[in-house]
């Protein structure tokens, strides 16, 4: 079997987040370093350790979570700090940006069977999936977002 795919380029980035609270509970010269890290737990944790392994070298993870929506209300809650999707964090009222740290863009395909390419269901969703990466890239990308918190 074989897949097409169609390519909608460097369609989202990340971002440290930290909840409103934490940060303002934190000295004006708090470091990564100085914050709790939640982590992803696998198979996606040596993403996240990349991250912190870079901004904070010597930071352990204090939890590890594996879904999205735990994630963000754990940060949101002020449990620590972690690397979000700018279209998630920017989006959510409890978070704020820490730092200026950017993780680079990850590129998106949108993938169909090869005997489905010319069904026009198919091709509408394909074609509307399109168009919103078009249409909110300011969002994906962290360039409609809040500033840093520091």
């Amino acid at each position: 079997d074989f897949c097409l795919s169609r390519g909608l380029g460097d369609v989202y980035k990340r971002q440290v987040y930290v909840s409103a609270e934490l940060a303002d509970g934190m000295p004006p010269d708090a470091t990564y370093f100085d914050y709790a890290w939640i982590g992803w737990d696998e198979p996606y944790a040596a993403a996240t350790d990349r991250v912190i392994a870079k901004l904070a070298p010597g930071a352990e993870v204090g939890v590890r979570i594996d879904s999205m929506a735990v994630l963000t209300r754990s940060i949101a809650d002020g449990i620590g700090v972690s690397v979000l999707p700018c279209i998630v964090g920017d989006g959510h009222p409890r978070l704020r940006r820490l730092g200026s740290y950017f993780e680079g863009g990850t590129f998106l395909w949108v993938l169909t069977h090869e005997q489905l390419r010319h069904t026009a269901r198919v091709r509408v969703l394909m074609d509307y999936i399109a168009r919103l990466a078009e249409r909110d890239a300011d969002l994906f990308l962290g360039r409609a977002g809040p500033g840093p918190v520091r």
